[in-house]
């Protein structure tokens, strides 16, 4: 049942958003998710107001999957038909909801349901998540605009009255019109162009935003798993704020493999303290208020902690997920079938009860032979 329901998550990933214009950025729909959940953060984070941060990041990761069977509807076109006739589209979208919670564990479907369905309710959650999207919509339609002015002239303008729409909200307000969270944002976008494996020729090519994604949805789904096997998720805005956040550094460094961080003894911990400085000096640099150590420790030591084995769990499975997906694609670079391996192993080695819950379940049988 979960195998089913991941690989709707892992389409995401082969989604290409602007596809039926022409476009200089190739951002799929797991990189704008991934962007989006930082633009929702940071703008929590400015807020100033009480944040049900489990909530605010399962809503963004969850809401998204209707996406894997709605795939070939453009934004222009549902809102046409949403224009045409919204009962029409309504029940196309719970049509397609329904077919991804059949995947869902029976215990959890409510809770799925309500997340989805409620993604952008009136609740101050609700309103981040929305303006989230259009902020990442808007970064990417500005773009592609540069270059092709003539196709994209009318959603830009579009988008920009509805980001300026949104400044009756103070703490938006704020957002928008202070240039040091711009250029935060800034920073951190670099992260829907930043390819993963990039020494390896990929089938499928994946991002550091669409990875931040996955191994959220993947923490996400090992929230549920520990509420089923010990009756609750402790810390569980800790482990999914974790997982969102530990990738940040590498807007800043790029994605330096784990072979070649261990490639010459020392060189591993000398990247540690340039990605410290890096962090320091480009992003928390940028932004001010009490809990900024405490961001600082997610994009830093996101594998500490009491929460910090399930997250190093989470990042491992998003890499064996996305070696499964360039062998069943036909890759035959037997790297991926090596990492594939190394990393079912070490996972199994961490003896999680989540964990293993999520490989018996979420890995088809036929995909276990590798």
């Amino acid at each position: 049942m979960l195998s089913r329901l991941i690989r709707m998550a892992l389409s995401l990933f082969t989604i290409n958003r602007w596809n039926t214009t022409p476009h200089i950025e190739l951002i799929t729909e797991a990189s704008n998710s991934g962007f989006s959940l930082h633009v929702a953060l940071l703008l929590a984070y400015v807020s100033g107001q009480q944040i049900d941060y489990e909530k605010l990041i399962k809503r963004i990761v969850l809401k998204d999957l209707p996406k894997a069977i709605l795939s070939d509807i453009s934004l222009q076109t549902k809102n046409y038909i949403k224009d045409t006739s919204l009962e029409l589209w309504n029940k196309t979208f719970k049509s397609a909801m329904e077919e991804v919670l059949r995947e869902v564990p029976e215990d959890w479907r409510d809770d799925f349901r309500d997340k989805i369905v409620r993604a952008k309710d009136d609740s101050v959650e609700g309103l981040i998540i929305d303006f989230s999207d259009t902020y990442a919509a808007y970064s990417e339609c500005e773009v592609n605009a540069r270059v092709y002015p003539e196709y994209y002239k009318k959603p830009l303008q579009e988008l920009r009255e509805k980001l300026n729409s949104y400044k009756e909200h103070d703490f938006i307000a704020v957002l928008l019109n202070r240039r040091e969270y711009r250029d935060y944002l800034l920073k951190v976008r670099t992260l829907i162009n930043a390819v993963r494996w990039n020494q390896t020729n990929r089938n499928i090519k994946t991002t550091v935003a669409g990875h931040t994604f996955f191994v959220t949805f993947i923490s996400t789904l090992l929230s549920y798993i520990s509420e089923t096997l010990n009756g609750s998720c402790k810390d569980c805005s800790d482990l999914l704020l974790k997982s969102a956040y530990h990738d940040v550094p590498e807007a800043m460094t790029g994605d330096i493999i784990s072979p070649t961080k261990r490639r010459i003894p020392g060189f591993e911990v000398t990247i540690t303290k340039v990605e410290e400085q890096m962090v320091e000096e480009f992003l928390l640099s940028l932004i001010s208020g009490e809990g900024k150590e405490q961001l600082k420790g997610y994009m830093l030591h996101p594998f500490e902690g009491e929460t910090g084995s399930l997250v190093r769990a989470s990042d491992l499975l998003g890499s064996m997920f996305e070696c499964q997906m360039e062998m069943m694609s036909g890759n035959a670079n037997p790297l991926f079938k090596k990492a594939y391996r190394e990393i079912i192993f070490e996972i199994k080695t961490m003896d999680l009860g989540e964990v293993d819950y999520l490989l018996k379940w979420g890995v088809d049988s036929e995909y276990a032979q590798f």
